[in-house]
């Protein structure tokens, strides 16, 4: 493909951009085959190099490899505000509570260990007086309890991991403007 089928091409696709975008598009893909040249590359070797080959149909590689220029969410001062904002406002109001969450749910399974160790202790020390059936329904309930608490704790921990990564990707889609 000759450098002119090139641009003829990229024209037609990007031609639902800004013109001022477009216009830094081919700029850059004009100082691409500019430098190609002096480099002593052939026109066909760099259209084919950026993926339009001459022996089949261009496809539409910016679709899938995009140009830094076209994507202009990440361009200029906004995304940094709502970096620095939402930095603040999850240090300042969201950290706390988070914090205290974690401890909650870190106590919690904590508790569940130890309610299931517990049995273990019951049975190895002397408690003087205490009846086997006495110990034997302890250990039992003392397991039983140790067996909710884990059932709970798992799923208080699955679904906050979950909150947690909803609220990450909320403020990822805030930053990028979406």
């Amino acid at each position: 493909m000759s450098k002119e089928d090139f641009f003829r091409d990229l024209e037609y696709k990007l031609k639902g951009l800004p013109e001022q975008e477009r216009r830094q598009i081919l700029q850059v893909y004009e100082d691409l085959f500019r430098t190609a040249a002096e480099n002593g590359k052939d026109e066909r070797e760099v259209t084919a190099y950026l993926g339009f080959a001459s022996d089949h149909p261009p496809h539409d590689h910016l679709a899938v490899y995009p140009h830094p220029a076209i994507d202009s969410s990440h361009q200029g001062i906004r995304p940094l505000i709502a970096s620095v904002a939402l930095g603040l406002f999850n240090l300042i109001i969201v950290l706390p509570p988070f914090l205290a969450i974690s401890a909650l749910l870190l106590a919690f399974c904590i508790m569940t260990f130890v309610l299931l160790a517990l049995p273990l202790f019951i049975w190895w020390f002397p408690y003087g007086d205490i009846l086997f059936i006495h110990k034997l329904f302890l250990t039992m309930a003392v397991f039983g309890l140790g067996m909710l608490t884990g059932i709970a704790s798992w799923y208080s921990v699955k679904w906050y991991f979950i909150a947690v990564r909803k609220y990450i990707q909320i403020n990822v889609n805030l930053i990028k403007g979406e």
